[in-house]
């Protein structure tokens, strides 16, 4: 029996439970799909398997079957590095160079690879520099998601361009829906290096009660809501325990109605924009930094040294302030920069 071979074959962090990086992943192969309907798609995939949205348009193959992704690399036309943050030597410097060592692979056996919908960095190793500039010199095209990265790209001797998040190419919901905004999304996620405590998630949770307003969890991946479900037990309140999203348009669904996402994770303050509300951002990362940078916005605090939660229920009191629809024009174009590079890739892939 002959070997399945691929038309592109995406290689990000896939497979984990993590809703945003299914989100972009569904994103990117739906708009795949409608411009090839033929397309065969794979992405190597953890022990979780692809979300229900990729599942539909993209074979899985297990990242920990050396066999397999040896045998997945071998046989496509396009090595797809990301979307998602993966060159980055924050968390670990080990998984940047397996990224690396996957991207060299694909190269080797003679694949077209392109880089896109990434965030660069943080980079804070001469050795983790060293090997995201080895792996994006291996595409021949580079499209980033914000502009801090496409500098970062150029300080390592990269030419890339700049594009946006793949989640803004995802169905925007009405916002007339929404008679009256009365609830506030909530996104922690855990960062061991800063200060944002399940005990000062708590704290932001009473402030916004205390405004009127309804505090809504808003977890992104099962750490995630741990995280929630302590903060929720120390607010003395009885609700059932928050439990990860499953999907792109339950989390969509829990955002009607909100003003404000005060959120952690990138995906939460792309979807919340997309819903309507407010994107305060909680920086611990600058991809964040980058997508409110790329809205003409700034975080509300840094993780390191988190404002108090009276400061942000002080600016709930405020008009909430959404991203206008053009601005969303704007991002949902630029998304659409990472298929288009794709596509080109794959008109010119042997």
């Amino acid at each position: 029996m002959g070997r399945t071979r691929f038309d592109v074959l995406f290689i990000g962090y896939f497979g984990f439970g993590n809703l945003g990086d299914e989100l972009i992943l569904g994103a990117l192969a739906t708009a795949m799909r409608r411009a090839v309907p033929d397309a065969r798609l794979a992405a190597l995939s953890g022990p979780q398997g692809l979300g229900e949205g990729p599942s539909r348009w993209v074979h899985a193959v297990p990242r920990s079957d050396g066999l397999a992704v040896r045998a997945a690399l071998s046989s496509t036309r396009v090595a797809c590095i990301g979307p998602g943050g993966i060159f980055q030597d924050a968390t670990s410097l080990s998984s940047c160079a397996w990224y690396a060592l996957q991207t060299w692979r694909a190269a080797h056996r003679r694949a077209r690879v392109v880089h896109v919908g990434q965030s660069l960095g943080p980079l804070n190793t001469p050795l983790g520099r060293g090997i995201a500039r080895c792996a994006l010199r291996m595409g021949q095209e580079i499209v980033l998601r914000d502009g801090p990265s496409v500098a970062l790209a150029g300080h390592l001797g990269c030419e890339a361009h700049e594009g946006a998040d793949l989640a803004w190419l995802l169905p925007t919901p009405d916002r007339a829906a929404a008679e009256s905004r009365r609830r506030v999304g909530l996104a922690p996620r855990p960062w061991a290096r800063g200060n944002t405590s399940p005990a000062w998630w708590a704290q932001v949770a009473r402030e916004v009660e205390r405004r009127g307003l309804e505090p809504v969890w808003l977890p992104m991946a099962p750490d995630d809501a741990r995280l929630a479900g302590e903060a929720e037990r120390l607010t003395g309140r009885t609700r059932e325990a928050p439990k990860p999203f499953e999907s792109g348009e339950e989390a969509l669904d829990s955002l009607v109605g909100c003003r404000a996402v005060i959120g952690m994770r990138l995906h939460s303050l792309v979807l919340g924009c997309l819903s309507g509300a407010e994107p305060m951002g909680v920086s611990y990362d600058p991809k964040i930094d980058g997508l409110l940078a790329g809205l003409g916005r700034t975080s509300v605090c840094d993780v390191m040294e988190p404002c108090s939660p009276k400061e942000i229920g002080e600016r709930l009191d405020r008009a909430p302030d959404p991203v206008p629809w053009a601005a969303i024009d704007r991002q949902k174009e630029l998304a659409g920069r990472s298929v288009e590079a794709v596509l080109r890739a794959l008109k010119q892939a042997r």
